[in-house]
């Protein structure tokens, strides 16, 4: 049985606005909403943890573009509403490789939808 999806799929800036922190770390696509986030004054620190790190008029897609594609990326399913999910040969195969059956078993079960746009949108002014 799947998790129930995550709250937090695709922060816009008002949600990150609505934050009260001081700084932020991300990893993965998250780099390119921090990348943002760091311009309001509220922001002290960006930690990217394996993270895409996108420069103005840059995307996920756009530095993903210049590199050949992860096996994981061919397991990535669309759904009617355009969210994708790893599938299971993918999460249990490319993306936990080294976990037990187990924690394998849990992870594809929790795993959140992720907004397929998450990986087109621009970054409009980089924090740097």
């Amino acid at each position: 049985m799947p998790a129930p999806p995550s709250p937090r799929l695709n922060w816009s800036r008002q949600e990150w606005e609505k934050q009260n922190e001081q700084g932020f770390e991300r990893h993965s696509y998250g780099g390119v909403v921090i990348t943002e986030a760091g311009n309001d004054p509220k922001v002290s620190a960006l930690v990217y943890i394996a993270a895409f790190a996108p420069d103005a008029g840059q995307s996920v897609g756009s530095l993903g573009a210049s590199a050949e594609p992860a096996p994981m990326g061919a397991e990535a399913r669309p759904d009617a509403h355009g969210f994708l999910k790893i599938t299971e040969a993918g999460v249990k195969n490319d993306f936990a490789q080294d976990l037990s059956p187990t924690e394998k078993d849990v992870l594809f079960a929790a795993q959140a939808a992720t907004a397929a746009s998450a990986f087109g949108g621009n970054v409009s002014a980089a924090a740097w």
